[in-house]
C-alpha cells in the first residue's frame, strides 16, 4: 500500500496514541467513543499522504482530518498526563 504506515506509540484507558514515523502525524484513538468522534488529531503531519495502520486484525486507513469539535476536560487531562503538546 502506498502511503505512511502508522503504529501505536502507547495505550491507556481504552485510548491509543498512533504516530507516523515519516511525517510525525499523531492521533489519539478513543475506543470508548468509537461510534461518535473517536479520533483526536494532535499533529497533522503530511495531510496530503494516505496514512494506514493495523492492530490485531483491525486495519485503519484513509483517515480524514477534520476540525476538532472540542475536547472535554477529561480529554485535556489525559493528553496532558502523557506530555503531549496541545493548544
Amino acid at each position: 500500500m502506498d502511503g505512511h504506515k502508522m503504529s501505536i506509540r502507547e495505550a491507556q484507558n481504552n485510548c491509543e496514541v498512533w504516530r507516523c514515523p515519516e511525517c510525525d502525524r499523531v492521533l489519539i484513538i478513543d475506543w470508548k467513543r468509537i461510534d461518535t468522534n473517536p479520533v483526536i488529531v494532535i499533529s497533522r503531519g503530511n495531510d496530503t499522504i494516505v496514512h494506514y495502520g493495523s492492530k490485531g486484525g483491525l486495519e485503519i486507513n484513509n483517515i480524514e482530518v477534520a476540525p476538532n469539535v472540542g475536547l472535554t476536560d477529561d480529554d485535556r487531562k489525559w493528553i496532558a498526563s502523557h506530555d503531549i503538546d496541545w493548544d
